[in-house]
């Protein structure tokens, strides 16, 4: 699998380290190494659905859609994001 460029440059792994492993264990069932590779990713799999969902029905749902494109949630998800590569790199 290709090596992260990030980690080859600083040792420290990027928040994104580890998905394909973590999608590539997860297919084949092992939901514990794939926990491993990437804790946040496979959490946030399940919300995957619904938001491409309501991407596609943007138009019927335009309250939904900017309630989940809000400024609000986008700075939670990047504080969590920033967090998740702060601890796992600790």
């Amino acid at each position: 699998m290709p090596k992260c460029i990030f980690h080859e440059l600083t040792g420290w792994q990027c928040p994104g380290c580890g998905s394909q492993r973590m999608l590539h264990a997860l297919l084949h069932g092992e939901l514990r190494e794939a926990w491993h590779h990437n804790a946040l990713l496979l959490m946030l799999l399940p919300l995957l659905i619904p938001m491409v969902w309501l991407e596609i029905n943007r138009e019927r749902y335009p309250k939904a859609y900017m309630r989940v494109h809000s400024l609000p949630v986008v700075l939670t998800a990047v504080a969590v994001i920033l967090l998740w590569w702060l601890l796992r790199n600790l």
